[in-house]
């Protein structure tokens, strides 16, 4: 851990680990839309439904002073294909990101967690 002159942490104590975020994102997506097919009229529910269990998850892995962008992208499958990406510039000793996807025969999820650490 370390302190600058004023006393306040400048690294994280507890760092944000993508594995276990990584781990509980698959958890949800899967228990979330192994059952479900797609209905476009239902999507921005679903996406706002998984944003906030990721966000409520989150808070309970006590990663303190980090700060947090989730974004969840819903889509019918049809074999079309979907390419996203995304760009920061960031402190990457401290900030980090995790994404996963579901995918099944109706639909496809993709989740993104983007955790910033606040000095």
């Amino acid at each position: 851990m370390s302190k600058n002159i004023t006393g306040y942490d400048i690294r994280p104590v507890n760092r944000f680990d993508v594995t276990r975020v990584k781990s509980v994102m698959n958890q949800i997506l899967t228990e979330e839309y192994s059952e479900r097919e797609y209905e476009e009229n239902m999507a921005p529910e679903w996406c706002k439904m998984t944003t906030q269990n990721i966000l409520e998850t989150l808070k309970d892995f006590g990663f303190h002073k980090y700060k947090y962008i989730v974004s969840v992208t819903i889509g019918e499958q049809r074999g079309g294909g979907c390419k996203m990406m995304s760009n920061s510039y960031w402190d990457s000793d401290t900030d980090s990101v995790a994404s996963c996807s579901y995918k099944s025969n109706y639909i496809f999820v993709v989740a993104t967690v983007f955790a910033i650490y606040h000095y």
